[in-house]
This record gives structure tokens, sequence and C-alpha cells, in this order.
């Protein structure tokens, strides 16, 4: 099961997501300068440089980034106290010296024009309950993303298939979830469980989240 169907077909896929997230009646999908929690995607890779910006404001964010012919969906962000992009990024240059070379480059390879629907279906409802898990609902179910703290993403494969991928904190990244000898340092944030809101302020019974995008 997923969230698109027959009216989304020849709409962005942003724009269609957008649609449902407020049908949900739990979030109002908006562009506002103070949103509880940013849902930033791209293509092949994070923007690593709109990420930093959401970390430096405080913000809560979602990073959805999609492949050939998968999504993957995390990390969940929560500036200070959770694994970021650039935690990712960090692993991934571990494992692979050659990896940010190649990042630089892929964001101009094409991708096809649609992904399985069984991939798009699953993807956009994990995306839904994360952004509703991140905000303290259950409304469509625990998130893995939630469950975890924020220390795993969420990849999307053929058929719909769901893998959990560990994400853990860098030691090399400043974003400040290492516990290095702050490990009594109070968070600025922090991803909710049981229910908790995930960002201060009072935000009301209709939340707002913003999509950002390149």
């Amino acid at each position: 099961p997923g969230l698109f169907d027959e009216e989304d077909v020849g709409v962005p896929r942003a724009q269609a997501l957008a649609r449902h997230l407020q049908d949900l009646g739990s979030l109002t999908v908006a562009p506002l300068a103070s949103p509880d929690v940013v849902l930033l995607s791209r293509a092949r890779v994070p923007d690593l440089a709109t990420a930093a910006a959401l970390g430096a404001e405080n913000r809560l964010h979602l990073l959805v980034t999609r492949h050939e012919g998968s999504v993957e969906i995390g990390p969940l962000v929560a500036p200070g106290r959770t694994p970021c992009a650039q935690c990712r990024a960090l692993h991934l240059a571990d494992a692979d010296p050659h990896w940010p070379l190649t990042a630089r480059e892929m964001p101009s390879w094409p991708l096809p024009p649609a992904l399985d629907l069984a991939v798009e279906g699953v993807a956009s409802l994990e995306v839904a309950r994360a952004m509703l898990a991140a905000l303290g609902s259950t409304e469509l179910g625990p998130s893995a993303l939630v469950r975890t703290e924020g220390r795993s993403l969420l990849r999307v494969e053929a058929g719909g298939v769901v893998r959990e991928v560990p994400c853990p904190p860098h030691p090399r990244c400043s974003c400040g979830a290492f516990p290095h000898d702050d490990a009594h340092r109070q968070p600025t944030s922090s991803v909710p469980g049981d229910g908790a809101p995930a960002v201060s302020g009072g935000a009301s019974p209709r939340t707002t989240a913003r999509m950002a995008a390149p």
C-alpha cells in the first residue's frame, strides 16, 4: 500500500506527496519560515550544504534520496542529538576513498523517469510515517527512524522491500551526535518517542512541514 493514486498521474512527485500529507489531517504542508520539520529530497546524493544549514538553524529534518531503482529514507536529523547527512557521507568515504569525488558527479547522472510502483508507493508511505512520527504522531504506525533514535536509514528496494541500514554518528563529524567528552551536554532537540514532540515551542495540533528540494 502507498499514498499515490490515479489522481497523481502526471503530477510532480513532491506536489503529490504534499497533497497526501495534507489530507492526513495532522500536517499542513506550506512554505513557512519556521517549519517544525523539513523534508529534504534529492536524486542520488543528499544536499549536504542545505542539510548543514538546517543543522545550524537547529531544524529537525528528514532526508530522502532517490537512486536508480530504490529510495533511501533518512537520516532523520535532530541537530546535536542524532547522526546527520555529513555523518553518513563520512562513513561512505571511509568505506570507499573515491566516494567524495563520485558523490560530486552523481547529481548530473540521469535517472529513469519513474520508479517501480511498489517502490514509489512504499517509499511514500514510509516518508509520511517518518514525518508524522517525528512530530510525535503514530497515526500511520511507528517509524524505525524514530525507534532507533535517528541511527538508521530505510532503503526501499525492488518490489517494495524495506531494509533497515545502520547510520551511526561519525567521530569526525562536528554535528555533536558522536559522544566525545561532552556526553553530559544537554541536546537542543531530539527525535521524539512515546508520542513526545521533537521540537519545542508549543506545536499546535496541526503542525507544519516544509518540503525542500534543490
